[in-house]
């Protein structure tokens, strides 16, 4: 007879949360807050601060609301120059379409309304240059 704790055990959100950096960064913090994250020369952070560093409050009222959390962006250029004038070049900012707010406020007034302005998205392009 089949174990009954051994059926429907495929991974799924609520049993299996893989870490990210961030993720992980956090969990860090919440279990070894007062623990060495960083040396660097003389200088020392503990995980709690890396992670309060990882976080930056949209709005001067440190409502739990206007935390903007940390995000990683991949810009990415590669070009080619000639001997002669010419030079061409490929790039992309946001390269993996990354979804971030760049700011939020919270509304004058007790409206209740906070506001966020969102990222821009993926754009690449081709720049063509020309030295005289």
């Amino acid at each position: 007879m089949t174990n009954p704790y051994d059926l429907d055990l495929d991974r799924n959100p609520a049993n299996f949360q893989p870490l990210t950096p961030l993720s992980f960064l956090e969990r860090a913090a919440s279990v070894f807050p007062d623990r060495t994250a960083i040396i660097h020369g003389s200088l020392r952070r503990s995980y709690a601060d890396f992670y309060a560093r990882t976080r930056i409050f949209g709005d001067p009222t440190d409502s739990k609301y206007t935390v903007i959390e940390g995000y990683r962006l991949v810009n990415g250029t590669i070009g080619f120059r000639s001997d002669g004038p010419w030079e061409v070049s490929l790039w992309a900012r946001n390269l993996f379409n990354v979804h971030y707010l760049q700011n939020v406020t919270v509304q004058a007034g007790n409206s209740g309304l906070i506001v966020g302005t969102p990222n821009d998205p993926r754009t690449y392009g081709v720049t063509l240059r020309a030295r005289y």
